[in-house]
C-alpha cells in the first residue's frame, strides 16, 4: 500500500458534515463505481456538505445523504435484493431492442 490507511471515524464524526462537495452523475454503470467509492470514503471522512446528482446516481446521493457507511452497504443490499438494479438494466436493453 502506497498511502497510510486513514483512520476510521467514530459514530458521531460519520454524521457530521464536511467541507466537501460531492457530484455523482452516470447512468447505471457509473453508480455501481461509484458505489464503492462512496462507502470507503463514508468510512473515512465526514458525510459532503451538498452532494450534485444526475441520472442512477441519485440512489448513490440519496443513500450517501445520512453519512452512516453501514446504512450505505444496507440500502445497496436491499436494492440488489428487489431486483431494482436488474430491473433498471434491463429495462435500457427493452429500449434498445425497440429501437431496432
Amino acid at each position: 500500500m502506497l498511502l497510510p490507511e486513514p483512520a476510521r471515524p467514530t459514530d458521531a464524526r460519520s454524521r457530521e458534515l464536511g467541507d466537501s462537495i460531492w457530484v455523482m452523475v452516470g447512468g447505471l454503470a457509473s453508480a455501481l463505481q461509484q458505489a464503492g467509492v462512496a462507502a470507503a470514503l463514508l468510512e473515512t471522512t465526514a458525510r459532503p456538505r451538498c452532494i450534485f446528482a444526475a441520472g442512477f446516481s441519485v440512489a448513490n446521493a440519496l443513500l450517501v445523504a445520512d453519512g452512516d457507511p453501514a446504512r450505505f452497504e444496507r440500502g445497496w443490499e436491499q436494492l440488489r435484493a428487489r431486483r431494482f438494479i436488474a430491473t433498471a438494466a434491463l429495462g435500457s436493453y427493452r429500449l434498445l431492442a425497440a429501437a431496432d
